[in-house]
């Protein structure tokens, strides 16, 4: 492989379960990491805690890419609430394939929200190729002169991946458009934890961090995974993993299951199913307004958390003899 040094950017993708982004930065000026700010999700961009897009992509009827991201949930929400979806496909968290299937393929394939199957290589290529995009539109405006072949990319995925796993992620970015030689591989948590010595850590718990032969341990909550893992520094500031990463399924969208399962006794199963045939667009502001939550530390820091329920759901409620208040 080429190395780092004949490259002008260095840019990584995190193609996440439930949000995607990426970030770069310039040879000239490797610690200044750069991350896109540009993503506007309906009426919510104020209220989100991210710099991210959810993990989403939208079909047209010709079966072809049509959008990604917040651009894909909020389109296909107004194409349901009209009743003008039929034929269009929305793919959803679809990253835990590559988790929950043992031995990958090239035929293995993931579920719209309709339960349909799709291939999942050409799912993962689309992601990939969006951001991709993405990332060489927000360049173009930066950087005159700058060649593709100036960039080298940067995919992370968990510590707990199975091999197969990792080479099907490559092989989507590969059909997306990106040379395999010009394409790595990164653990999340090793990235996580080089990202803490530089930024998060006081100067005494930097200095201990990056000394050869310091031991730490990284536990990596994400949306879909659970990770956690041993490191050390080796004497050349290199990091090597002393055990084999260990996690599961455990990551932040079952945290949105139970949520749901909740609302569902609460309300009523049927009313739920309902809200989100008739009001998807309202299921999906609550969603990212739960997300928002879930994120806070003031969730921590207090027992009640408050959380509003869209008025579109109050109305089912009330119409089954329930009856929703908000509280002043």
């Amino acid at each position: 492989m080429p190395r780092s040094s004949n490259f002008l950017v260095v840019a990584a993708f995190d193609l996440g379960t439930t949000y995607s982004g990426y970030a770069y930065s310039y040879k000239y000026d490797p610690t200044k990491i750069i991350t896109n700010r540009n993503w506007y999700p309906g009426d919510a961009a104020s209220k989100l805690l991210t710099l991210k897009t959810p993990t989403s992509v939208l079909l047209d009827t010709n079966g072809q890419f049509h959008s990604f991201g917040f651009e894909a949930e909020d389109h296909f929400a107004i194409l349901a609430e009209q009743n003008e979806n039929d034929g269009w496909r929305l793919f959803r968290r679809f990253k835990m394939t590559l988790h929950n299937n043992q031995l990958m393929s090239r035929q293995a394939t993931v579920k719209d929200i309709g339960g349909v199957d799709y291939p999942a290589i050409d799912l993962f290529a689309m992601a990939i190729q969006y951001l991709h995009k993405h990332l060489l539109d927000a360049l173009k405006l930066k950087l005159t002169g700058l060649l593709e072949t100036d960039i080298q990319y940067v995919i992370t995925v968990p510590a707990i991946w199975d091999i197969s796993a990792k080479q099907f992620m490559r092989e989507g970015a590969i059909k997306a458009g990106i040379e395999g030689d010009r394409l790595e591989l990164a653990f999340e948590s090793e990235v996580a934890a080089i990202w803490c010595t530089h930024e998060l850590s006081s100067d005494a718990i930097k200095s201990r961090m990056q000394s050869p032969g310091s031991k730490y341990i990284v536990i990596d909550l994400g949306g879909g995974t659970a990770d956690i893992s041993v490191h050390q520094i080796l004497p050349n500031g290199f990091v090597k993993a002393l055990y084999k990463a260990t996690g599961g399924a455990w990551g932040g969208t079952f945290v949105d299951q139970n949520f749901m399962e909740f609302l569902e006794q609460l309300l009523g199963k049927g009313v739920m199913e309902q809200f989100r045939t008739e009001q998807l667009g309202d299921f999906f502001e609550m969603i990212r307004d739960f997300e928002t939550k879930k994120r806070s530390n003031s969730i921590f820091k207090r027992m009640v958390c408050p959380f509003r329920i869209p008025p579109s759901l109050s109305e089912m409620v009330s119409a089954t003899n329930k009856h929703v208040y908000y509280a002043t």
